[in-house]
């Protein structure tokens, strides 16, 4: 197993500024929440992305980062459920001199995994790519193929269930204003004219073997803050989000999804209507400029009752919202997270739901950062993973001190309704962001409900990038 930090970069910064003491492991079992021993070097190098994180239900996990740059490739390295590397470091997208950003990984029982990512050339494409835990990995594949009716695709979410199943959603572009189509589908919402905005979020089902599944037919219905939906007929994907509606144009987030045991799924994303005003066709009303939308799936690609959204506010403060959801999945229903706008403050909420999609929390969501976080262009600043009573969320606050920012990795467990199952869990700080940088962690579970936080500490200069790694007993 990998040493503690002190050991590995002595002098650079102390080890009680960054991590705070080490509770060494007590000799009898663990209680939840405390550590399995102390934080974990996972590389050497990097950038200022977060490296992102899965883990099976055995305990084994796979953490994906860049090994220098974001154009300097993807590697994945495994590690047993000990925290100690199990094998080398395994390329998943070799360097080529341009940028591979959105890394999202997904891993089932055995120790399979997808990763996605999105590719930059002449236009953005979004790939993925299956890794056995025994024998070679397959070759990467393109998510929307070699269609030249597609402007390009980005911003990939997998999600994989214990027995391999998996689903990819991301965003697609086909070009610019509303594409008519005319397909006979007599419950469309227009009736057989069909229109599908752009861009759009889509996503495709996979077996086990890898093997995309469909073809299939999704309809979308109409909601607040999204202001229309669409019907479509893809031989590849299902259309869920259009971006544009009759009241003027919104823009969508990259989706998120997660996957349960049985293989219902379930795909969030945020919108920003530009003119910051939403409407619905029988109530007008001035509401906040970003909020949180999540569609619940079945196993079959079939929606299960309506959209839930999140976030919308009366008002008039137009940096009141709610962006950068991250949803999963488990044996207790889903949970949600997101961050939550007030003026410049941002703090994060969850809202949980039953195995059927059904929210559990109708009027007030769970606040699970009272502190605020640090907004920094969009990029999502919590993670949440399922336990098998719940869920545990991860996330990066600030707190200021004239010009001196301080900046912490902190970790809550909820049990399945949202209520909290403890007090807020000290991961890691820094007592001046202007001279050591956290970035925003990454968290993941396994079948015990024990949990990894995964995170990037970046010196001024960006000139030591280092990732760590800590484990922690669930139950």
């Amino acid at each position: 197993m990998a040493t503690g930090i002190a050991g590995r970069f002595a002098g650079a910064v102390s080890l009680s500024l960054l991590l705070g003491a080490v509770l060494a492991c007590p000799p009898t079992l663990a209680a939840p929440g405390d550590p399995l021993g102390p934080a974990f070097l996972v590389g050497a190098t990097g950038d200022s992305g977060r490296p992102v994180v899965a883990r099976s239900a055995n305990g084994a996990f796979v953490v994906v980062r860049h090994p220098g740059s974001s154009a300097s490739g993807v590697i994945a390295q495994r590690f047993h459920a000990d925290g100690s590397t199990d094998g080398a470091a395994i390329t998943v997208v070799p360097a080529s001199g341009t940028a591979v950003p959105d890394l999202s990984v997904a891993m089932d029982g055995a120790g399979d995994f997808v990763v996605a990512w999105t590719a930059f050339n002449s236009v953005a494409t979004a790939w993925a790519r299956r890794f056995p835990a025994v024998g070679a990995a397959g070759p990467a594949f393109q998510l929307d193929g070699a269609s030249s009716a597609v402007r390009s695709s980005a911003s990939p979410s997998v999600a994989m269930n214990a027995s391999g199943s998996f689903v990819v959603a991301w965003l697609r572009s086909v070009g610019s204003g509303v594409l008519q189509y005319s397909l006979p589908i007599p419950d469309c919402l227009n009736g057989f004219q069909l229109e599908l905005n752009d861009p759009a979020i889509v996503f495709r089902r996979y077996n086990a073997a890898g093997v995309g599944q469909g073809p299939g037919i999704a309809e979308a219905k109409p909601g607040i803050g999204l202001n229309s939906y669409v019907c479509l007929l893809d031989l590849s994907v299902l259309t869920v989000i259009s971006s544009q509606g009759p009241y003027g144009l919104s823009n969508l987030s990259a989706p998120v999804t997660a996957i349960g045991p049985g293989g219902n799924f379930s795909i969030a994303w945020a919108v920003t209507d530009f003119d910051g005003v939403i409407v619905d066709s029988l109530l007008p009303l001035l509401l906040s400029p970003t909020h949180v939308s999540i569609q619940p799936y079945s196993a079959g690609g079939l929606p299960l009752g309506v959209q839930q959204v999140m976030g919308l506010t009366l008002g008039l403060n137009p940096l009141a919202g709610s962006q950068a959801p991250r949803v999963a999945q488990g044996m207790a229903g889903t949970a949600l997270v997101w961050e939550a706008t007030q003026s410049d403050q941002f703090t994060v909420k969850l809202r949980s739901f039953d195995t059927i999609g059904l929210p559990l929390q109708l009027i007030a969501d769970t606040v699970v950062s009272g502190k605020q976080v640090y907004f920094s262009g969009g990029d999502y600043l919590a993670d949440v993973a399922a336990t098998p009573d719940g869920s545990v969320v991860a996330w990066r606050s600030t707190s200021a001190s004239g010009a001196i920012e301080t900046q912490q990795i902190e970790v809550q467990r909820l049990n399945s309704s949202g209520a909290a199952a403890g007090a807020p869990i000290a991961v890691a700080s820094s007592p001046d962001a202007n001279t050591l940088t956290l970035t925003p962690p990454s968290v993941a579970s396994d079948g015990h409900g024990n949990f990894a936080v995964f995170w990037t500490t970046l010196n001024a200069g960006e000139s030591q990038v280092l990732t760590y790694g800590r484990l922690y007993s669930g139950s």
